[in-house]
């Protein structure tokens, strides 16, 4: 299902799709009003959605933004710990809101050993990859 906020009025229009029967997961990099997550919503609820999730990397959630997620409009809530104040917030909240941590995908990054190897064996391509070129041009 794909969907369109018309600018300037608020409003959501389903482009494609028909959420009948179905369950319906809003997916977005970041909620701070909320809004346009829970107008969304309303509207595949109005469609005959029947239940609705919501999954967002960064849940800011400004003032009180996360209230209409409470309201039993959807029934999972699914936030990443990318802000941790907030995430801390949701989670003593409870239900719908499921805090997923980021730890286990960007841990290993910071992990130095694996960063240090990664990186020899980039600088060992690269230094592979000038040395074909020299010899391509003699």
């Amino acid at each position: 299902t794909r969907m369109l906020k018309k600018e300037g009025s608020g409003n959501m229009m389903l482009l494609e799709g028909n959420p009948l029967g179905r369950r319906c997961v809003l997916v977005d990099d970041v909620i701070i009003t909320g809004s346009t997550m829970v107008k969304s919503a309303q509207l595949l609820r109005e469609l005959g959605a029947t239940s609705l999730w919501s999954y967002c990397t960064h849940g800011q959630f400004t003032a009180e933004a996360w209230k209409p997620f409470s309201t039993g409009l959807f029934e999972r809530v699914l936030v990443t710990d990318s802000c941790p104040i907030m995430a801390e917030t949701l989670e003593k909240i409870g239900a719908p809101f499921e805090i997923m941590s980021l730890a286990p995908l960007i841990g290993p990054l910071f992990d130095e050993e694996a960063f240090l190897a990664a990186h020899h064996a980039q600088m060992r391509s690269v230094g592979h990859n000038a040395s074909r070129q020299i010899r391509s041009r003699m």
